[in-house]
């Protein structure tokens, strides 16, 4: 599955900050095969995946990189082609 809806949770932004800071120290080589690796596994309908692929987003963004992830307003995440 390439595609997934999120839908917020309680407790979810600070989940996602977490994996957020936990990104942030890591390089950029490191962050890059992060993205690689996450767009190999796919989506799998997993809520606690959504809030990884949220920050990996975040902190890919952050650096001008691109984590091959769309994560939309209205809570559509997918991959990139």
């Amino acid at each position: 599955m390439l595609s997934q809806i999120y839908s917020d949770r309680a407790g979810d932004a600070e989940i996602i900050e977490n994996y957020f800071q936990a990104f942030q120290k890591l390089n950029d080589e490191e962050l890059s095969q992060k993205c690689s690796e996450a767009k190999k596994q796919g989506i799998f309908g997993v809520h606690r995946q959504s809030l990884y692929l949220i920050a990996l987003f975040k902190a890919a963004k952050d650096r001008g990189m691109s984590a091959h992830l769309d994560v939309q307003r209205n809570g559509v995440i997918n991959f990139k082609e």
